[in-house]
Parts: structure tokens; C-alpha cells; sequence
């Protein structure tokens, strides 16, 4: 969005601004004599990688996946010769005069936002959106759906007091000298925002957190708005607002729940459909006269599902998180935090301004602090509150139909995906650390690469998410884990007559580790393969340059990118879980977590790996359930490698 005069540092006379995905868009918003933002002029742009370094760690990420030595040479061949014409240099330097232009931002946020994000018309449910499950509480006060509910959302709303004021701290990452801030512009992306689905391409709209200061409840799909803040004035300033205490929040929220009323047509069923599809709903919504509930929807701090369920195992939370019955839920919303009848608990996240790393700051401080009792949760009067609102909707015969089919649309989608989780005690980041002097990840991300071989008997591309955050609108960069070292180890631990002593494997479990180790430093360095490559595209113009064959006619590339295991690392001992779905139809999505003395897997996938086989059997051939057995077996065998004992060897599980 284009910034009017007079408007800048403000959210218009309209109080939002409309995102299209450009961070520069919205810098004014960002005053850099707070703290949150006081480091972002000194935070460097995304570098421009060496092409010549790029393209030499793309060969050597590429050779576990050649079917033969043949296609290597091939592969070889294609890139000396894209090295060696003329387009190579000039599309370097395109993107290096691209990296100039946007010294504010970064060469590569507004291309990531909008093509990988607000332009993909999949559903957000199943493959965009992504959940956390928080811990169960210890307090007693917290033991119910209305108090949990109440103390997640007063947590809540003093992080975001400290966001919306700048007081919050900006976040760093290393240690001493080498200790750097992170850039801080997703922060303001998380609260008061919503994705407004548009045919073609979405946007975000910002709402004034001054103004807009009411959280929005969802229960049996009726859709309830409350004040958050005591208004002392007329003015409407922040600073003369006085937040709810936890009891008079948990009385609104009661209020909610002891509602009669049966329940309401599901329209965020709506939000859970292709893009371009819930445009046009959403579009014959408003014409209908539901402008206003849909505004109070989108421009609401968060968003609080009140669920009816009470899952209790962590695959039924997991799945009650990511997706549930689709019905409770408007998927639009940047913070969905659920809070089930059994006071279990957790968020699911919206994906297309802000990564999952700066959700989880947000995440554990409101679930960190309430364990400490640092949240102040004192029962003190409750004062007169107005009512919760119950937003009105009035549904067309089209409209009432279009619910209809997403539901069944839904359905089948849930039907379709399977979940695991998998929870390894046989040892977690101490031993690791201590005993197997290894980096917890690089050897997690070592055995995702063995149960994967163990399974299907090849290596396969897979992608881990590095945060680029050190960077101006640093978003992430991909380590590639699937490397000849990987490859090779996996190799060794999944052929059933391996000649390698088990000192072999361990020194090319060791060679492994390292190699994914330094792959991670160089991705978080700005100076991975894909986001390079993917830049160098986009400035291919095909009217003036013609064809260029390394990215034209290039399997290999291609294949190198199909990530048929997805996956990312994050560790907390207060989540549970964490998840998301596979990002493309025969592969994975795999969260972990190595936590101190175990590890936990989400494994999601589709039930047949989108392999639609007549004689499939879902209930004999759960993929996501063979994974997490063979990750099980994967790492105990590891495990075996660091042991003095050569009976050991013999007593390693077989290939599944």
C-alpha cells in the first residue's frame, strides 16, 4: 500500500493499513527510538551470495539424489555451462543492483510474502497454517476452560502491550561478541491483523492497536467481541485503558460458555477453502450485510476458540489444533489460541507475514510466565463489564449451500491426512550433547535421514527451515540435510548386509553431523542454495535472455526442491508439540522437538502419500505411524554406535 501524505506513522483515516507483502510498506509504523526497533538501521541486508559458491554447494547437495553417475555428469555438465555464458553474470549482477534498491528491506521479502504466501491459493488449513501445543498448567486456577482461557488471553495482552508500546526488548541471537539483534518488523504483523483472502493474491490488513482493543471468542461457531481494557476516558488513548484482571476476563468468558444457544452455522468452514474460492464467499458475505461482523472479526487482537472437544492424548490434540472439524475456527486470523473443554491448550499460527520463530517468542512468554506466576493473576473485584457482543450474521440460500460443501470439502481433507506422534525417551539433547558430543539437530536431522532410507530405500530432498532473522527482514533459508555424508551414513545403517564396522558408521555418523553443522551456519549466514537460486529466476527475462537450460531443463534442480521431508526444530519444555502438514503430496511434514532427556516427532502426511492406489489400506499402511516407528528404531541404533561393546552391533533393529 502506496503511503498517502499525512498518513505516515499512522493507520489512515480508515485506522488499518492493507499490506501487500512489501515490509517497506509499512516501516513508518516502526519507531526506531524504541527499544523493540533501536537496533533495526544497524541490522545488515540479506546478503548476495557468491554465485560461483552457490552454484558449487547446489552440485554437491544435488549428488545423493542422482539416480546414477550418469546423471551426475549431466548435472555437472548443465551447471558449467550456465557458469560459464554470459546470462550467469548478468542475472548476479541483476540481483545485486536488486539488493541496492531495497536497502531497507531485503532483495527477497516481497518475492517470498507474496509468491510463496499470499499468491499460493491452497487452503490455509493442511498447508499453510501451523499449530503449538502448550503443556497442561500446574495452577489450580488454571484447571478450567474458562480460567485457562482467561489467563492465556491476560498473558497475551501484556506481550502485546509491550509490542505495541516498543518496550518490548529486541530479541538477539549468539553469545559474546558474536551475540547480534534480530530484526523485529514481524512483531507488528501479529496482533489486530487478519489475511484478506483476493482473487489472484491475497493482503493483510493492520488494524490500529490503539483503537481496536477487543479480543474475538469463537464457541459452537457463534462469534462473541469483548473489551480487553477498562476505558477511562473518552479519548480512546491506550495509556488511559487499565487491562481486564484475570477474574473479569474469566467472567466474560463464562458468560460466553453458559450461552444456551444451540450452535450457528459454520462460517469459518468458509476460511478453510481455496483462496480464490472464499474470495468470492466472502465478497457475497459482504454484500449480504456482514460487513461489520467480518470487520469486528479481522480487526480483534486475536482470535479465542472455545472448543467443545476435551482430546487427551497428544496425536488427538495435535490434530484438534492443526485442523479439528474445521468448524470453530477462522483460519484468517494472524493468533487463533484454542482452549479446549479440558483446559488442554495451544495457538495456531497464520504463516504469510511473520515464521514460526517469532510466534514461539510470543508463545513462550505468556506460557512460560503463567507457569512462573510472573503474570499477575489476582483476584480482585470484578468490576461492571458491558456484555460480550455476539456478532450477527445473516446467511443467503448460496452462502448457506457454500458451507455446506467446504464442510464436506473438509471432511474429506481430514480423511485424507494422518498424523503421529512420536515420543523417543531413550535419551534427548544431554546425552547428545554430553555423551555423543554431537549438535542435537544435525544428529536428529542424521536420523530423519536413516528412518526415510530405511523405509522407501533411497535418499530423498529435505528441507529444514533456518531463520534468517539477523537479517533485515530476514525470513528463513533452507539447509538441505539430505547431503553425501547423510546419504552415505543412512546408506550404511539401512542395508541389511552392510559390510561397515559399526566404527565405520560411527565416524560417518560423526562426518554427518558436521557437514549438516556447518550447511546450518553457512543458511543462517544468508548463503544457502535455494533462496539464491530462486532470486536468479525471478530475474529471468524470458523476452530478452531466451531459455536458460540449468533452470529450464534441469530435472535435478527441480527434483533437489520437491521437499519430500519438510521439516524444522523447536524445543521448549513447556509445548508439547508442534506441527504442521507435508508440503508436497507424497512427503512429510516433521516437527521435532529434543528436549533434555527425550524427543518428540509430529509426523503429518497423506494417508496413501498422494499415491491414490486402488488396493490402498489405510488402516494396514499408516505412513505417518511408520515413520515415527522407524525414527524409533533409527536412533536407538545410533545410539548403539557410541557404545563399547561390539555385541551391540548384532542387536541392531532390522530395516523396517
Amino acid at each position: 500500500m502506496k503511503i498517502l501524505d499525512g498518513q505516515r506513522n499512522t493507520y489512515g483515516p480508515l485506522h488499518y493499513r492493507e499490506c501487500q507483502g512489501d515490509y517497506r510498506c509499512e516501516l513508518d509504523l516502526e519507531d526506531r527510538s524504541l527499544d523493540l526497533y533501536k537496533h533495526q538501521s544497524s541490522i545488515p541486508s540479506l546478503p548476495v551470495p557468491s554465485i560461483d559458491e552457490t552454484l558449487d554447494l547446489y552440485l554437491q547437495s544435488v549428488a545423493p539424489l542422482c539416480k546414477d553417475e550418469k546423471e551426475f555428469r549431466e548435472a555437472a555438465d548443465l551447471l558449467i555451462q550456465f557458469k560459464k555464458s554470459p546470462i550467469c553474470c548478468i542475472l548476479q549482477n541483476r540481483l545485486i543492483q536488486r539488493a541496492q534498491e531495497f536497502s531497507t528491506s531485503s532483495y527477497l521479502a516481497a518475492w517470498w510474502n507474496t509468491e510463496v504466501y499470499l499468491q499460493d491459493r491452497s487452503p490455509l488449513a493442511f498447508n499453510v497454517s501451523y499449530f503449538f501445543h502448550f503443556s497442561d498448567s500446574i495452577h489450580p486456577e488454571q484447571s478450567t476452560q474458562a480460567g485457562r482461557a482467561a489467563a492465556l488471553l491476560r498473558a497475551s495482552m501484556i506481550f502485546r502491550q509491550g509490542i505495541v508500546s516498543g518496550q518490548s526488548s529486541t530479541d538477539f541471537v549468539g553469545r559474546g561478541a558474536n551475540r547480534k539483534p534480530m530484526c523485529a518488523t514481524a512483531y507488528k504483523y501479529m496482533f489486530n491483523s487478519c489475511r484478506i483472502p483476493c482473487r489472484g493474491q491475497d493482503y493483510y490488513k493492520l488494524y490500529d492497536p490503539s483503537i481496536y482493543r477487543h479480543v474475538v471468542v469463537m464457541h459452537r461457531n457463534h462469534f462473541y467481541t469483548f473489551s480487553l481494557f477498562h476505558e477511562s476516558n473518552s479519548n480512546g488513548q491506550e495509556g488511559c485503558c487499565t487491562l481486564l484482571t484475570f477474574e473479569e476476563i474469566k467472567t466474560q468468558i463464562e458468560m460466553i460458555l453458559d450461552d444456551t444457544s444451540g450452535e450457528a452455522s459454520p462460517i469459518g468452514l468458509l476460511t478453510a477453502q481455496n483462496r480464490d474460492t472464499w474470495a468470492r464467499q466472502r465478497a457475497i458475505l459482504l454484500s449480504d450485510g456482514n460487513k461489520e461482523a467480518l470487520e469486528a472479526i479481522e480487526s480483534g487482537v486475536l482470535l479465542l476458540s472455545l472448543e467443545e472437544d476435551a482430546p487427551a492424548s497428544r496425536q488427538e490434540i495435535a490434530r484438534a489444533l492443526w485442523h479439528g472439524n474445521g468448524r470453530n475456527r477462522f483460519l484468517d486470523k494472524c493468533i487463533q489460541l484454542f482452549v479446549f473443554r479440558n483446559a488442554k491448550a495451544g495457538l495456531l499460527g497464520e504463516h504469510a507475514m511473520l515464521d514460526g520463530m517469532p510466534m514461539s517468542v510470543y508463545a513462550d512468554f505468556i506460557i512460560t510466565r503463567l507457569h512462573r506466576s510472573q503474570i499477575d493473576l489476582g483476584r480482585g473485584a470484578v468490576r461492571d463489564l458491558p456484555k460480550p457482543q455476539k456478532l450477527q450474521f445473516y446467511f443467503s440460500p448460496s452462502v448457506l449451500s457454500s458451507i455446506y460443501f467446504a464442510g464436506k470439502l473438509y471432511q474429506h481433507l481430514i480423511h485424507a491426512h494422518t498424523v503421529n506422534v512420536t515420543l523417543f525417551h531413550g535419551f534427548g539433547k544431554h546425552k547428545i550433547i554430553k555423551e555423543y558430543s554431537c549438535s542435537p539437530d544435525a544428529f536428529v536431522q542424521v536420523a530423519i535421514q536413516v528412518a526415510y532410507r530405511r523405509l522407501f530405500g533411497k535418499s530423498t530432498a529435505t528441507y529444514e527451515a533456518i531463520q534468517t532473522r539477523s537479517f533485515l527482514h530476514g525470513r528463513t533459508e533452507t539447509a538441505r540435510s539430505c547431503s553425501r555424508q547423510s546419504a552415505e551414513f543412512a546408506r550404511s545403517m539401512a542395508e541389511e548386509n552392510s559390510t561397515s564396522s559399526p566404527a565405520k558408521k560411527k565416524s560417518l555418523l560423526l562426518d554427518a553431523v558436521k557437514g549438516h553443522v556447518n550447511y546450518m551456519h553457512r543458511a543462517a549466514q544468508g548463503r544457502g542454495v535455494d533462496r539464491h537460486l530462486l532470486a536468479l529466476r525471478h530475474l529471468i527475462d524470458t523476452e530478452k535472455d531466451g531459455a536458460v537450460p540449468f533452470f529450464e531443463q534441469n530435472p535435478l534442480l527441480k527434483r533437489s526442491s520437491t521437499w519430500q521431508i519438510s521439516t524444522s526444530h523447536l524445543s521448549h519444555e513447556l509445548f508439547d508439540g508442534w506441527g504442521w502438514g507435508p508440503v508436497v503430496p507424497d512427503g512429510f511434514g516433521i516437527a521435532y522437538s529434543v528436549k533434555k532427556n527425550c524427543i518428540q516427532f509430529n509426523i503429518a502426511c497423506l494417508r496413501d502419500l498422494g499415491q491414490n492406489l486402488p488396493e490402498f489400506d489405510p488402516l494396514e499402511c499408516d505412513w505417518a505411524q511408520r515413520m515415527g516407528d522407524s525414527f524409533d528404531s533409527s536412533l536407538i541404533d545410533m545410539s548403539h554406535l557410541f557404545e563399547d561393546s561390539d555385541s551391540n552391533a548384532a542387536t541392531m533393529t532390522p530395516k523396517l
